[in-house]
């Protein structure tokens, strides 16, 4: 059941930018460890739109939120001070919006 309407093509541009967000931040681990990238259209289903995508050997991972037709996305390395990035992602892109929290 969809309890958060997102244009089908917004949902795709979402996706290909988070992936790009991860893979900036640790594609290594990410190849390393062979890892499904999350699917945002998953939030579109949930009565609170938040999901985490955690990645072995990050100690930490991404926090995922959809806001309207657009993903909060904070990551973080819990061993790593400051560590903590805020990104905004669009349809059109992906914004660093705060960086060194945790």
């Amino acid at each position: 059941m969809i309890r958060n309407p997102v244009p089908t093509d917004v949902l795709h541009a979402l996706r290909g930018h988070l992936h790009e967000v991860i893979r900036g931040r640790v594609a290594h681990l990410v190849d390393a460890e062979r890892l499904r990238l999350p699917e945002p259209d998953v939030l579109t289903e949930l009565e609170t739109p938040d999901m985490w995508f955690a990645v072995p050997g990050m100690y930490g991972g991404f926090r995922c939120v959809l806001e309207g037709r657009e993903l909060k996305v904070d990551s973080w390395i819990r061993v790593v001070g400051g560590s903590g990035e805020t990104h905004r992602v669009t349809a059109d892109g992906a914004v660093l919006t705060d960086r060194g929290f945790v």
